[in-house]
């Protein structure tokens, strides 16, 4: 399934994966997540290490990388 004409969509969730990695370089990710829900792409990774658990969410629509 194609999920925009553009790649768009592939390209924030690169974006989201670089990061997760730069903002935290020792984390493990521990889970990569896309949800299409109610037509607001969205991609969620997750990741910890010796300090803590991370978060990150990438939301189409905006083009925001934001970390919860």
């Amino acid at each position: 399934a194609v999920v925009d004409g553009n790649h768009a969509a592939i390209v924030g969730a690169n974006g989201l994966l670089n990061a997760f990695i730069q903002n935290h370089p020792n984390a493990a990710i521990t889970e990569i997540a896309f949800d299409a829900d109610g037509g607001q792409i969205r991609y969620d990774v997750e990741g910890f290490d010796e300090s803590g658990k991370y978060e990150l969410t990438y939301i189409y629509a905006t083009n925001q990388i934001f970390e919860k």
